[in-house]
């Protein structure tokens, strides 16, 4: 059966359909909001141009927001069902909204399983203090207490201690208790002197849809067999069409492909800096200068990986010409990441921190001394 549409058409549907929800988001339009997500993951396009574990948490967000917690949480739970993966676990949203629903004693067991998994996780602490920070500050005060002491001994790899101390100031003075002068001169120094850590592997649960083999789509053609140059004239051979927007994609490697990436081609530290928090800003700038180019056009970031690049690219694996042919196919096949995301949502960097406390502050390129 021949294709219903383009490739370019699919994209086109799928970029209004974005459209869309950021426009009800800007205008804190809710139930719009969620139609926008769910109609992009009803869409037929959708297994290989949308990346579902993120919708459905945006459509956890949402739900948060309008206090419908039962359904915040089951689509968290199906998020995480179809990959998501974050710092701190996940499941501790799920904790949060919990704490947020009334339900105690769930949150209370949920906390304290995910502080068993993983002890030296300094965002969990973060997380419960925040949460019970709205209903009980003695209980917040005492995870607060926990995170500024596994901050202290694990040397606080993502800058955490800074928001755990302002968080425990503040629960001091609802409850009227004596600041610790002894703790707050030891943390201040700590912060002064500090220097980051080696990496830390972090366990992020179970394997990501994206991981699976994607398949031909019978509605616009796409076919990840062939490369994008080719699925791109193939979709154009079946109909003529107006142009669709183009979408740029950055190559940027994760933190554990960072790694692997300066073992195996160390060159790349000729002009990128090696601490991959100072190489992601990089990245971040340069976005923000090619937005300040292009005005409207769509910008992604396209995660590689080593292997893929020595499986896809051979002998150019290490070339720039390389990583930018890995990333066009990369967003050509949906596994791109949206920029930039929301101001309160998680940096698409990794780091578990909220965009606008992480790369958010980070000026265009141009800018930059």
């Amino acid at each position: 059966m021949a294709p219903r549409i383009t490739y370019e058409q699919s994209s086109e549907q799928i970029r209004e359909l974005w459209d869309r929800v950021d426009a009800a988001r800007e205008a804190r339009g809710g139930e719009a909001e969620l139609d926008g997500y769910r109609e992009l993951l009803d869409h037929p396009c959708a297994h290989h141009q949308v990346v579902d574990h993120e919708v459905l948490d945006e459509i956890h967000q949402v739900l948060r927001r309008l206090d419908r917690y039962d359904e915040a949480i089951q689509a968290k739970r199906e998020a995480i069902d179809a990959g998501y993966r974050s710092t701190p676990d996940p499941e501790a949203d799920i904790a949060e909204c919990l704490v947020e629903a009334g339900l105690r004693a769930e949150a209370d067991a949920l906390f304290a399983e995910l502080r068993r998994r993983d002890p030296d996780e300094v965002w969990l602490y973060n997380s419960a203090g925040w949460a019970y920070s709205r209903v009980d500050d003695q209980k917040a005060l005492r995870w607060l207490l926990d995170g500024i002491q596994v901050a202290l001994k694990t040397g606080d790899p993502d800058q955490v201690i800074g928001q755990l101390l302002d968080m425990t100031r503040d629960c001091w003075d609802r409850v009227g208790a004596a600041h610790d002068a002894e703790m707050i001169a030891r943390v201040e120094v700590f912060q002064r002197d500090w220097v980051r850590p080696p990496y830390r592997s972090r366990s992020l649960g179970k394997p990501s849809r994206l991981d699976e083999p994607k398949q031909r789509c019978a509605h616009c053609g796409f076919d990840p067999d062939l490369p994008p140059s080719s699925a791109v004239t193939a979709a154009k051979s079946r109909a003529v069409e107006a142009p669709a927007k183009m979408v740029l994609s950055l190559a940027w490697f994760p933190a554990d492909e960072w790694r692997l990436a300066m073992e195996r081609w160390p060159d790349l530290l000729d002009e990128l800096p090696a601490d991959h928090a100072e190489y992601s800003q990089r990245i971040e700038a340069r976005l923000k200068w090619m937005s300040k180019l292009t005005p409207g056009q769509a910008l992604t970031v396209s995660p590689l990986s080593v292997n893929e690049l020595d499986e896809t690219e051979g002998e150019n694996a290490g070339s720039g010409e390389g990583r930018s042919r890995l990333a066009a196919e990369i967003a050509l096949t949906g596994r791109a990441l949206r920029w930039p995301p929301s101001r309160n949502d998680a940096c698409w960097c990794g780091s578990g921190r909220k965009y606008k406390k992480c790369c958010g502050p980070t000026p265009p390129a141009e800018d930059r001394p």
